[in-house]
């Protein structure tokens, strides 16, 4: 869903020159009254037999008896047309050699069936009207542009092709513009930018997207980009940019993605990034903010990514997040999260990757995370997680990494385990899980990487597992098991053990 902002001035070429041409005879028109009523006048293609000649935006008049024929007009070298400000006579006018501008009757043409309903043309009102903004657009959208070349070194930058030349903007490097006016696309990422972002960038209205990700601006994000109505991609990542993120962002309606990872922002997420319904990637991790997690993202309906890691975020997961039905990726690794994994995680039953790892949760892994069937990546290390391992997370037969080691899990290891046909990695490392470890692990024949190592496991170790024919690295020691390692893993698996090798 797109949500429509203020009508744009997006001219055709004829259309502007017709608009251009008529802005200027008003101007010249000025001491001699008003314009005239409201004409109806058809832009003609400019005739591209006769090159030499200026091109000129020409009319014809459309309100004239219907057998009248239409006049054949030849374009002359004229620099400003000329408009009649007396009504012409009610008969049909007669074509003239080389006309300057058709006049235009006030006489209302026969009302004949139409055959389709007909689009009005602009009067020449709203053509000077339409080429004012243009014009408006055209002068704030340059001086943006050189307000940004010259807060950020652009003598300096990597590339620089067409900025500051009297080439349409355009035609600068990085940048696409409709109606060589209005900026759309400022994609400058990884350029050698260095310094502060400018306001006057606030001024580009029409900017869909504005990439700069990758390079060394400093200072605040100004606020004003929150001004930006048709902004879809916000990408500022990998720079040195401190401060706030703007709460204004949470009028960006249309925003799609935003990414602002690896930078130095401190504060708390605005709760205003809640209201950014069409947000599909929103990427904060590796900064400095604080705060808990805004509940209201539990608001953005389309969101398939969300990174918050590495940051100093605190308080517990909000429960809303489960309302998150197209999420496919979260990573929440590397803050202060405490309390529980909230069960209504369980609900967001198109993900892929879950990331919580290395914060301060605690409390049993929910049952409910066994629904997660498209579940690859489940990282729930070095945290406090307490309780049994749940047998439902052998349901997870796309899960190919299962890392929930250095917490304190009790209990066995779930037979149930041995189902993850696809699983490479497994860890469950320094817990304190006990009884025997469970023959099935040798169903896992993708498994790689296996780590059971700083536990109270007993019992012989399987010989099963040697079938593991994939398996390079082993870890068992620092637990009670007995028996041997089987013989076929030696000289093909780094094995971390103090049992030997059988004969």
């Amino acid at each position: 869903m797109r949500v429509e902002s203020a009508p744009k001035h997006h001219l055709p070429p004829q259309r502007r020159l017709a608009a251009l041409a008529l802005l200027v005879a008003a101007l010249a028109l000025g001491s001699c009254g008003p314009l005239p009523e409201p004409l109806d006048v058809t832009v003609m293609p400019i005739d591209t037999a006769t090159p030499a000649l200026a091109p000129t935006a020409w009319a014809a008049a459309t309100e004239k008896p219907a057998s009248a024929p239409a006049p054949v007009l030849s374009p002359s070298p004229v620099a400003v047309p000329t408009i009649a400000t007396t009504p012409a006579p009610t008969a049909a006018p007669t074509p003239a050699a080389t006309p300057t501008l058709v006049e235009a009757t006030m006489t209302p043409a026969p009302s004949p069936v139409p055959t389709a309903a007909a689009t009005p043309n602009p009067t020449p009102v709203e053509l000077v009207v339409e080429a004012t903004a243009l014009i408006e657009v055209c002068v704030s959208n340059r001086d943006a542009l050189i307000a940004l070349y010259e807060a950020t070194d652009g003598a300096n930058w990597s590339r620089n092709d067409g900025w500051l030349s009297d080439a349409p903007i355009d035609e600068w490097y990085g940048v696409t513009a409709e109606d060589d006016c209005a900026v759309t696309h400022l994609l400058l990422g990884s350029n050698g930018l260095s310094g502060e972002l400018p306001s006057d960038l606030s001024g580009l209205t029409h900017l869909v997207w504005l990439a700069l990700s990758g390079n060394e601006l400093s200072g605040s994000i100004p606020p004003g980009l929150g001004d930006l109505g048709d902004l879809e991609w916000l990408k500022l990542a990998g720079n040195l940019l401190s401060g706030e993120i703007p709460s204004q962002f949470g009028h960006l309606a249309n925003l799609t993605q935003l990414h602002l990872f690896d930078n130095q922002l401190t504060g708390e997420i605005p709760k205003e990034l809640g209201q950014l319904t069409n947000l599909t990637s929103l990427s904060l991790e590796r900064n400095q903010l604080t705060g808990e997690i805004p509940r209201e993202l539990g608001q953005l309906d389309n969101l398939t990514n969300l990174y918050l890691g590495g940051n100093l975020l605190s308080g517990k997961i909000p429960r809303e997040l489960g309302s998150l039905a197209h999420l496919k990726w979260l990573n929440f690794a590397g803050n202060q999260l405490t309390g529980e994994i909230p069960p209504e995680l369980g609900n967001l039953t198109n993900l892929e990757y879950l990331n919580i790892s290395g914060n301060q949760l605690s409390g049993a892994i929910p049952a409910t995370l066994g629904k997660l069937t498209n579940l690859e990546h489940m990282w729930f290390g070095l945290n406090q997680l307490a309780g049994e391992i749940p047998p439902e997370l052998g349901n997870l037969a796309n899960l190919e990494w299962l890392l929930i080691g250095i917490n304190e899990l009790t209990g066995e290891i779930p037979p149930e385990l041995g189902k993850l046909g696809n699983l490479e990695q497994l860890d469950l490392s320094l817990n304190e899980l006990s009884g025997e470890v469970p023959p099935e692990l040798s169903n896992l024949t993708n498994l790689e990487y296996l780590d059971i190592s700083s536990n109270q496991l007993s019992g012989a170790f399987p010989h099963e597992l040697g079938n593991l024919t994939n398996l390079e690295y082993l870890s068992i020691g620092l637990n009670q098991l007995s028996g041997c390692v089987p013989i076929r893993l030696r000289g093909r698996v780094d094995l971390v053990s103090d049992l030997p090798f059988c004969n």
